[in-house]
């Protein structure tokens, strides 16, 4: 859980790079343990020489610059198979009496004959079905792992998500006596998206996205996965009618006639090499497709939906646009993104360097110094925020001193009050220039 947290609104309609570098292939067609590949010779060591994934790898490879590293994880389990939810018994052998202490994972809970105060996580002595009833109200409240009920003296743990949970640890002191073993052993679901969300949980270092599977409902699956995380997922398709499926602004569908071209998955090594949010995804070459066959018509419907190809214009092969499935350009949601994480780094630095943030106006002040800063860089490094005559960013940080803060807020150390608003610098993507040419 984040203590200091960014949070954007953009208010528009018409990243080796720690956090924004690292593509994850998605392979559901071998069986592969995430590993960071460096090479397309390592790449050949996990996955088989000529399978989607070694050519997909090969076209993120084939970018100048290219992605420095790429993550593999794959199954052939694609299919959503449910996993099994652990169960844990804890059984109350013996009564506990007065002074009796029992410890659940770190947590005292001690008896008292008469007058138990649950506030102070105490429960009266009684036989020992009562106790456990008593006992399992107590531990539920301090659990985030397990459901918890009884049975006659025993208290059941069950995890709340199948296979996420360690058996709780038990101490008792005094008299009484319990012990606790595991019932049912959990198993973790399988498929696709199971899959999907182990590894984002293990390996928090990817940003993008991209699968050997493009079928539209494998697509569909994947997307409403990526707006789950602070993530983007980039996909080829030969289906003209897979955007207009879609309305997510961390996916981007890119059209091919040819199944091998991975142009999408190309358009997303060209991005995670550049300046993040600095750059349109529009007008790019992608090194080693070619054209893809597509008649005006088809192009104007495709543009329509938020999808986008590859086409040559003026004797040059580019991306025909910028967008995600939402109609937002992908600089756009690139820049939100970096903004957003390192914004949250910052302040996350500024807590641990220093050795309190007064809540008094100069730690405030702190916190406000952090966000001009970031919102600078972006201005002057990254190219997202626009800058005015002078070469300063485009943007106004307001805050509410400390006079003005609500008590409560004060006693619970909770400071909410840092907004900012900035000017998007945009990009071209379209143009006429109107000229005279006289005798």
């Amino acid at each position: 859980m984040k203590d200091f947290t960014t949070n954007i609104r953009k208010v528009t309609k018409a990243v080796s790079r720690q956090g924004f570098g690292l593509i994850l292939l998605l392979d559901m067609e071998h069986e592969v343990p995430y590993t960071i590949c460096g090479s397309m010779a390592e790449v050949g060591e996990v996955v088989p020489v000529g399978s989607k994934a070694y050519q997909i790898a090969g076209r993120i490879f084939a970018q100048k610059p290219r992605p420095e590293k790429l993550a593999i994880a794959g199954s052939t389990q694609k299919e959503f198979v449910a996993g099994t939810k652990g169960k844990y018994t804890l059984t109350i052998a013996t009564e506990f009496t007065d002074g009796d202490i029992i410890s659940v994972n770190g947590v005292k809970y001690t008896c008292r004959a008469s007058g138990a105060v649950a506030e102070k996580n105490e429960f009266n002595s009684g036989t020992k079905q009562v106790e456990a009833q008593v006992l399992k109200e107590l531990i539920e409240k301090n659990e985030t792992s397990f459901s918890l009920s009884t049975t006659a003296d025993t208290v059941v743990f069950t995890q709340k998500i199948a296979a996420i949970g360690e058996m709780p640890f038990v101490e008792v002191t005094g008299s009484g006596k319990a012990n606790i073993v595991k019932t049912i052993s959990g198993e973790k679901d399988k498929g696709m998206i199971a899959l999907l969300t182990e590894t984002a949980q293990k390996h928090k270092d990817f940003f993008f996205l991209v699968s050997t599977e493009n079928a539209n409902e494998d697509i569909r699956q994947l997307s409403a996965w990526i707006d789950t995380q602070e993530k983007m997922y980039f996909v080829t398709s030969q289906s003209l009618l897979t955007p207009k499926l879609l309305a997510s602004e961390q996916t981007v569908v890119m059209y091919h006639d040819k199944n091998n071209a991975y142009v999408a998955e190309g358009l997303a090594a060209y991005l995670a090499t550049a300046k993040i949010g600095g750059v349109t995804a529009k007008f790019k070459t992608i090194a080693g497709v070619s054209e893809a066959q597509i008649s005006e018509t088809e192009l104007e419907e495709l543009h329509k939906n938020n999808g986008f190809t590859y086409l040559e214009k003026m004797g040059i092969l580019q991306t025909s646009e910028g967008k995600t499935t939402s109609g937002e350009y992908i600089d756009i949601v690139l820049g939100s993104f970096w903004i957003k994480v390192t914004m949250d780094a910052a302040m996350a630095s500024l807590a641990a360097q220093t050795e309190k943030i007064n809540f008094g106006n100069d730690g405030i002040a702190k916190m406000v110094a952090v966000c001009k800063s970031v919102l600078n860089r972006a201005a002057e490094d990254q190219g997202i925020i626009e800058k005015d005559e002078n070469g300063k960013g485009v943007f106004e940080v307001n805050y509410l001193p400390k006079e003005k803060v609500d008590g409560n807020d004060i006693a619970n150390r909770r400071y909410h009050h840092v907004t900012w608003t900035a000017k998007l610098a945009g990009a071209i993507h379209t143009g006429i220039i109107n000229g005279t040419l006289e005798y």
